[in-house]
């Protein structure tokens, strides 16, 4: 008499289910993974344009002109007029134009930013070599001055909301 065989483990079609399933959860986290990371980036570039703005309004405020415009050379000169950070972990102050009655301000992601060379310039694919710029005008109808997310390059309307999260918005001083 033959005994009965005793079987253990899973077929083959069992584990092809298992591939499949961690394959649809994989394709489903790793693209939200990815906006995360872009988005901490898109926030830290925008952390040093906030770390720029401050001292601007400090000195529009003491001096009620943009009449410091001549410190504002170039991205250095304003980091050492300002006591300014000029670069992050993925991100730089990229350019600084100034007019008689406007700043702006730029944050270039990735290498191309001052500073940022090598494994440090590693960003996102989303945002490598785009730039988000601030920009500070006098709006003679309120008499207000107003800053402004005026140059947001190489993002697509939807890209920039998806990374942005309501970072890149105006507001009036």
């Amino acid at each position: 008499m033959t005994q009965p065989r005793l079987t253990a483990g899973f077929t083959l079609i069992e584990l092809m289910i298992v591939v499949a399933i961690i394959g649809i959860l994989a394709s489903i986290a790793i693209p939200q993974y990815q906006l995360y990371i872009a988005r901490a980036q898109f926030a830290e570039c925008n952390n040093l344009l906030g770390g720029a703005r401050v001292p601007v309004e400090e000195r529009l405020t003491r001096f009620g002109t943009l009449r410091f415009a001549q410190d504002f050379e170039d991205v250095f000169a304003l980091r050492a007029a300002l006591g300014v950070g000029i670069v992050g972990k993925h991100s730089g102050l990229h350019e600084v134009n100034v007019a008689e009655q406007s700043v702006e301000i730029s944050c270039m992601f990735g290498a191309g930013a001052n500073g940022l060379q090598g494994e440090d310039a590693h960003v996102t694919s989303m945002l490598a070599g785009n730039t988000i710029s601030y920009r500070l005008d006098f709006d003679p109808d309120s008499g207000a001055w107003q800053w402004s997310c005026s140059g947001v390059t190489g993002f697509t309307a939807d890209e920039l909301d998806r990374v942005s999260s309501g970072l890149c918005e105006d507001y009036e001083l």
